[in-house]
């Protein structure tokens, strides 16, 4: 079940993606099954034969996206589970075609990737409006959508680095964000991540960046013959969006080692952000050069099992609040117990977690804990 600031009952290294809408969590565990429980413990499972590129949940409906094909369900969204361990199953209600990345759903309307746009289309796939990106903006990688008791905002990140939102919840979206360059425009940068404050007066957003390779610009016999860029790579730093304002600030996670790995902000305050945050890249490889070294000839799966291990025995939660005036303040980091492998959603006075444990574990946004965790 989930609980406050608790878990649910799923092994977190199988989930693939982590939506909480209200008091329902929807769970994508693998690319055939998704789950969707109630903090109250009903629970609802959806298996398909096709592979699952992504979902979103909103209301009662479900939806369910593969790279060729949507699909819109309906479940029973009652809050007490018919008997332990039970599940209901969905209801197909359409399926389409389009060929999207990234989706979001709002009522009776869905939001659908496309080359250069944003196609919003009805649950029958016709589609009834665009929301277009200038060429140098790049095309839409990345949606999430907020909805308060007024409104509803839907903020999109870009495969070169931009953001930009709108406020849907009319008959026609309205442009709410101008299209907006997150960090270094001298390299090439691309979100990997973005979130949206339900009132839509913040964005929260991380990169991933392409810096030039270390023999890039040698000419002549040194001159390198493979690709002048570096792999891709996170940024490191979780950059905050005021849309009023238009401002954008940052926390550096990367300076501690660390990278922001999801993040959620609280719907009654969407001043305070819940930061999950694990080892950077470089740490972690080099946890596992450090125990090739200490092992003399050991074996790459060991040195992958403790480079794993790097990754689940530190993840850490970060709170951030942004003040009116848009500065960017830490409020409190604690590290996560074992049996917590992800963040779900800030609700103060507690966080929701995806748990592999029994029985659910409480933990407070108090300022200061001694040791989060309790019964």
């Amino acid at each position: 079940a989930v609980c406050s600031a608790a878990g649910l009952h799923l092994c977190p290294e199988t989930v693939l993606r982590r939506v909480m809408r209200g008091e329902w969590a929807l769970l994508q565990l693998d690319a055939h099954n998704v789950a969707i429980e109630h903090v109250e413990g009903a629970c609802v499972h959806l298996h398909t034969e096709t592979r699952i590129a992504g979902c979103d949940i909103f209301g009662a409906n479900l939806l369910v996206w593969t790279t060729r094909q949507v699909s819109i369900y309906q479940f029973d969204d009652s809050t007490t589970p018919s008997s332990p361990g039970s599940s209901s199953q969905p209801v197909l209600v359409s399926s389409f075609d389009h060929r999207c990345t990234a989706a979001a759903i709002y009522k009776e309307t869905v939001f659908l990737s496309a080359p250069g746009r944003i196609d919003v289309s009805n649950f029958h796939g016709s589609i009834i409006a665009t929301m277009p990106f200038a060429d140098s903006e790049g095309t839409p990688t990345h949606i999430h959508l907020a909805a308060n008791a007024k409104s509803c905002h839907l903020v999109a990140g870009t495969d070169k680095g931009y953001i930009k939102a709108w406020e849907v919840s009319r008959a026609e979206p309205k442009q709410h964000a101008a299209g907006r360059k997150l960090a270094d425009g001298t390299i090439p940068a691309r979100v990997s991540s973005v979130s949206i404050s339900t009132d839509g007066a913040r964005i929260a957003a991380t990169v991933d960046v392409q810096p030039p390779a270390a023999n890039a610009g040698k000419v002549g016999a040194n001159a390198p013959k493979g690709p002048s860029l570096s792999p891709w790579r996170p940024d490191g730093r979780l950059y905050i969006f005021l849309v009023n304002e238009d401002v954008s600030v940052a926390h550096d996670f990367g300076a501690t080692g660390r990278v922001a790995s999801a993040f959620y902000w609280e719907e009654s305050d969407p001043k305070l952000l819940g930061v999950e945050t694990r080892p950077a890249p470089s740490e972690v490889m080099a946890a596992a050069a450090a125990a090739v070294a200490t092992g003399g000839a050991t074996p790459p799966p060991a040195a992958a099992e403790a480079a794993a291990g790097v990754v689940s025995s530190q993840l850490e939660v970060t709170t951030l609040f942004c003040t009116p005036e848009g500065e960017l303040q830490q409020q409190n980091t604690f590290e996560v117990q074992p049996h917590l492998g992800g963040l779900i959603a800030t609700r103060v006075p507690h966080f929701y977690f995806v748990a592999a444990g029994a029985e659910p574990t409480d933990i407070s946004d108090d300022p200061a804990p001694a040791s989060p965790g309790g019964a």
